[in-house]
C-alpha cells in the first residue's frame, strides 16, 4: 500500500487501486491489443520478493515511497515496438504521478506476444 499525509489526513492506496489505473491506461495506448497474463513463475517470484501481480501481468510494487511497475503486454502487428513502449513508459508514469502524488522509479513494459 501506497501511503501518502497531508494536512487534512493520511490517503492510502492499495495496489488494486494502482493496478488497475495502470491496466486501463495500458489498454488505451496506440498498438496495444492486451495485457498478457502473468506466468505462475512470476507469481511465485512476487510472493518470495513481496511484489504483487495479478492475473493481468501487471506487476506494482511500492518501495520507498516510490512505485515500481512491470507490464507484460500484446502489440499488434505492423506497429512499432519502440514507440509503443515509449508511450506506454510516459502514459503509465505521467498517469501514476498525478492520480497518486508519488513519483514512479521504473516502468518495465514486456512485450510477450503479437497479433
Amino acid at each position: 500500500m501506497l501511503k501518502q499525509e497531508n494536512f487534512v489526513g493520511n490517503i492510502g492506496y492499495t495496489t488494486q487501486y494502482i493496478n488497475n489505473l495502470a491496466t486501463e491506461t495500458i489498454q488505451s495506448c496506440f498498438g496495444v491489443a492486451g495485457v498478457s497474463k502473468c506466468s505462475i513463475g512470476k507469481r511465485l517470484k512476487d510472493i518470495i520478493i513481496g511484489g504483487k501481480s495479478t492475473k493481468k501481468g501487471i506487476y506494482i510494487a511500492v518501495k520507498n515511497n516510490k512505485i515500481l511497475v512491470d507490464v507484460h503486454i500484446i502489440v499488434v502487428y505492423g506497429t512499432n515496438i519502440k514507440a509503443i513502449t515509449n508511450s506506454i513508459v510516459h502514459k503509465l508514469s505521467y498517469t501514476l504521478e498525478q492520480a497518486t502524488g508519488k513519483s514512479v522509479d521504473k516502468v518495465n513494459v514486456y512485450i510477450d506476444n503479437i497479433k
